[in-house]
């Protein structure tokens, strides 16, 4: 179910924003950032902008770990 509500929302997208991550998990964008400063979630950093991979999103999500 999961899986099928993100594919709605985000199509074919391979990343995504901190602030669109916190909207797609409700939660904040703070929470966001602890999670990855923690490493619980990976990011890359690209300029200015800091990305997360959604299927690590999806995984993160449904309670997996690498």
């Amino acid at each position: 179910m999961v899986k099928n509500v993100a594919r709605i929302e985000l199509g074919e997208r391979l990343t995504v924003s901190v602030a669109e991550a916190s909207k797609l998990l409700a939660i904040s964008e703070r929470s966001v950032r602890r999670a990855i400063e923690s490493g619980e979630l990976p990011s890359k950093r690209v300029g200015n902008r800091v990305l997360l991979p959604v299927p690590e999103l999806q995984r993160w999500l449904c309670g997996e770990t690498k």
